[in-house]
């Protein structure tokens, strides 16, 4: 038998991870679900019809997640980390499942609307949960292994869409986003507020603290990294199904082969952000913090570098998404355990969620910057641009604040 305290990390562990895990799943399900919903809702829209109103979903989704996560994370200070986590799970869990019975578009963009809310909360306060009851030593490996759940979704989500569209239609495939509705209840039973919390529960929670003296640069610098972060990770990831089709066909590879080699080439991205997740741990252990961002920043820079510009041979070029993975994807690794370490207490969830979840308004606004490149340059080329969001972070971190070695305020 394991002892409590042991039972009650893992079974917090457990249901952050799969909270975040979810939460990505019911996030991508349009992603990969999203022509043909947007074909049936907007009854006989042309293709750049659909195609223009896939990109204004996806910034309307990005807004709402980023105010999800600000207002939730101000909640999950005054409410409570499992209580909130709940309460997330279930709105984006109904939200998404409610896609299913819309008729038209108008009623399918508020549905999203309320899921992304959800979605965009569930991270603080499972971020927060996490680095309260983890012991002090493992807090970098329980926030690396928190991180492994997107990777993870993704995969799902990917692998979920596909399957019940092809034989069930687009409807069915928001009916999957009922899956965290039925942990929920997990968490609500087994999993207690952090001591931590409980102690400070009382304590007033102002989100204007966050820019005062003590915690100002915190604050800032910890959005800076963050925004970068984000920008880098939708703009190459949301295309990259898409380049590597675009890929295939260069390539005048079998029209009865693109879709396993788009599969392939996704996998092996996903594959790269588990790897490069996981990473983070040793690195940030020994390295610090910064230099381990650092070093992800410099070797994303250089593997958008190749792979985006540099003449690869198709199939290695595929197989190249990989380094992207490791880099633009597992540098995320970082941040569940990074944000929460900058914030006392009282506001570990505000700061958390509002460092993190600000910088997808910046995102969303460079969806439609985004398209407009990509006409100019290509879709490779849009995408080596964007990877000069890199160096903006490289600019920043000297200015961040280094956590290895402290103990939680």
């Amino acid at each position: 038998m394991l002892e409590k305290g042991t039972r009650v990390v893992l079974l917090t562990l457990l249901a952050a991870w799969l909270g975040w895990g979810f939460d990505v799943f019911d996030g991508l399900l349009f992603a990969y679900a999203a022509k043909p919903t947007l074909a049936s809702l907007m009854h006989g829209a042309s293709d750049v019809e659909v195609t223009a109103w896939m990109n204004r979903l996806n910034a309307i989704f990005l807004v709402g997640w980023g105010a999800g996560g600000i207002l939730f994370g101000y909640v999950t200070d005054r409410l409570g980390r499992t209580r909130t986590l709940l309460l997330t799970m279930l709105l984006y869990a109904v939200a998404t499942a409610a896609c299913s019975l819309c008729e038209s578009l108008g009623p399918f963009i508020a549905c999203r609307v309320f899921a992304s809310l959800g979605i965009g909360g569930e991270w603080a306060a499972g971020a927060a949960l996490v680095a309260e009851v983890v012991p002090e030593r493992f807090r970098p490996h329980a926030g690396a292994v928190l991180y492994t759940a997107s990777p993870i979704g993704m995969l799902a989500a990917s692998k979920a869409t596909r399957f019940v569209v092809a034989e069930h239609g687009w409807r069915w495939a928001f009916v999957l986003g009922l899956a965290p509705a039925l942990f929920a209840f997990f968490v609500r039973l087994l999993v207690e507020e952090p001591g931590r919390w409980k102690e400070h529960q009382a304590e007033p929670v102002r989100l204007a603290e966050l820019f005062e003296p003590a915690l100002r640069r915190r604050t800032l610098t910890g959005l800076a990294v963050a925004a970068c972060a984000l920008v880098g990770w939708w703009g190459i990831n949301s295309n990259v199904p898409k380049l590597a089709r675009d890929w295939c066909m260069q390539a005048h590879v079998a029209t009865d082969q693109i879709e396993a080699a788009v599969d392939g080439a996704n996998n092996w991205f996903i594959l790269g952000g588990v790897v490069g997740t996981l990473a983070t741990v040793p690195l940030a252990v020994s390295l610090g913090r910064k230099l381990t961002f650092a070093i992800y920043f410099v070797l994303a820079l250089g593997a958008c570098f190749v792979t985006f510009h540099v003449e690869l041979e198709p199939a290695l070029r595929l197989r190249s998404l990989f380094f992207i993975g490791l880099t633009v994807f597992g540098v995320f690794g970082l941040f569940p355990f990074w944000l929460p370490e900058l914030f006392p207490t009282r506001l570990r969830g505000s700061g958390s969620g509002f460092c993190y979840n600000t910088g997808r308004f910046i995102t969303a606004a460079g969806v439609y910057g985004l398209a407009e490149l990509q006409q100019r340059t290509g879709l490779a080329g849009a995408m080596l641009a964007v990877s000069s969001v890199y160096v903006v972070a490289l600019l920043v971190l000297p200015f961040a604040v280094e956590t290895r070695g402290q103990a939680l305020e």
